[in-house]
């Protein structure tokens, strides 16, 4: 069984949208899986930078362990 890391902000996935000429297109958008913890954290705390403000008081991000 291999371990792979997401992030989740609150109870919901992090999405992570790929912008293709500003398409908007459904199929750029998905969450970001890593092998590797520290990964995963390094992307968390760039998100919880102060200028994102993807955070709130009751919403915050944690990293979900998936075995596949």
């Amino acid at each position: 069984m291999k371990k792979y890391y997401t992030i989740f902000l609150g109870k919901r996935l992090w999405v992570d949208c790929i912008d293709d000429m500003n398409s908007g297109e459904i199929w750029a958008m998905g969450g970001i899986i890593w092998d590797d913890r520290k990964k995963a954290e390094a992307c968390m705390k760039n998100l919880k930078e102060d200028i994102y403000g993807f955070e709130t008081k009751y919403i915050k991000f944690k990293i979900i362990k998936i075995n596949l």
